[in-house]
């Protein structure tokens, strides 16, 4: 379970990335959503309220530690990077290993650019504007999204393959919902951790525990996984996070630097030699 804080509007909101039964997004899989991407994140059938916040730029380590049952360790690293400028675009840029990196740059209107340094290609996904998206939409990809009216969450079914630099989930303020805590299913506790300094950035502290019972999935054992996230308001990003499971290890992502101010406009932009290839939207009728 890796568990991401999504910023919306209410307390807190968690996005179920690859595993359904770890209730990552425990919001959203207590609405039975089944996001296929963290692009789903973005999906509202309003307007997102605007939420101002520092523009910045910031480079993260992840530190991912597995022990197997003979006591070998397993320690991979990866760094990332992060970028806000004052028109309220985001980027993030991962470097998978030294000849590939992926890079999202996600506009305040929904729109966005993704490009991988592998395929050279830039994809430019036209979404409709958040106050359109209602019902169903076909993509020039041949997919089909939904955007429900009470879940605020688009459910796709995708015949072919995404792009890999998949998008990043949207920062539009709090880390919250409008659901409360008080709705979690009873294997998941919530508690609050209280502000904090990291990188002398003010943080808001969040831990969910999730518990399988006793054979759920075959254990003879309960099975706890701990997910503690920082999460920095001025910025609407997350400055450090921790994910603890007994099964695949701790991983742990947090910045190394934060640097306030405009980040270089430059970095927002892909390679001028990168093919573009644009994704349109039209709305179709639901099935």
């Amino acid at each position: 379970m890796r568990l991401l804080i999504l910023p919306a509007c209410g307390v807190l909101a968690f996005v179920l990335a690859s595993h359904p039964a770890s209730g990552q997004n425990l919001l959203a899989a207590n609405n039975d959503s089944s996001a296929s991407s963290a692009e789903s994140s973005q999906s509202s059938t309003t307007p997102a309220a605007t939420v101002k916040h520092l523009s910045y730029s910031a480079e993260f380590k992840q530190t991912n530690q597995q022990i197997l049952a003979d006591g070998t360790m397993i320690t991979e690293e990866r760094t990332s990077f992060e970028a806000q400028d004052a028109e309220g675009r985001r980027l993030s840029s991962e470097n998978m290993r030294p000849d590939f990196t992926i890079t999202y740059v996600r506009y305040p209107d929904g729109k966005s650019l993704s490009w991988s340094t592998t395929q050279k290609t830039v994809t430019k996904n036209n979404m409709p504007s958040r106050d359109q998206r209602h019902g169903c939409w076909a993509d020039s990809q041949g997919r089909t999204h939904h955007w429900g009216a009470e879940s605020n969450v688009r459910k796709e079914s995708a015949s072919s393959s995404t792009n890999p630099a998949q998008p990043a989930p949207s920062n539009t303020g709090q880390p919250a919902t409008s659901k409360t805590t008080k709705e979690l299913p009873s294997n998941f506790s919530y508690e609050d951790l209280g502000t904090d300094s990291f990188l002398g950035i003010k943080v808001n502290g969040y831990r969910i525990t999730h518990t399988t019972p006793v054979g759920a999935i075959g254990n003879d054992r309960p099975i706890v996984e701990i997910d503690e996230d920082w999460f920095a308001p001025d910025l609407g990003t997350i400055l450090r996070s921790i994910h603890e499971d007994p099964r695949t290890g701790k991983k742990t992502n947090e910045a190394t630097s934060v640097t306030l101010g405009e980040p270089d406009p430059s970095l927002f932009q892909p390679p001028d030699d990168y093919i573009v290839k644009t994704v349109d939207y039209h709305q179709v009728p639901c099935n």
